[in-house]
């Protein structure tokens, strides 16, 4: 089906704080239930992709959609 984008931001391994303005999840090649990670894809506004993929824990995702995420 169509994508579903959304706006997020992270910290990554380093400690650095990422934000994705335009944002949708991709398949990863691991158990993305049993490792708590997503697979983050950064795209334009017309929909195309920006970079490679990113490996994101789900406890390291500061806020969604604009939206603080407590833990």
């Amino acid at each position: 089906g169509r994508p579903v984008f959304f706006s997020v931001e992270f910290y990554t391994r380093k400690g650095e704080v990422v934000h994705y303005s335009r944002a949708y999840s991709c398949g990863l090649r691991a158990n993305m239930k049993q490792a708590r990670v997503r697979g983050l894809q950064q795209c334009d506004s017309a929909g195309n992709k920006i970079g490679h993929p990113v490996t994101v824990s789900i406890d390291n995702i500061r806020m969604f959609n604009n939206c603080k995420v407590v833990i």
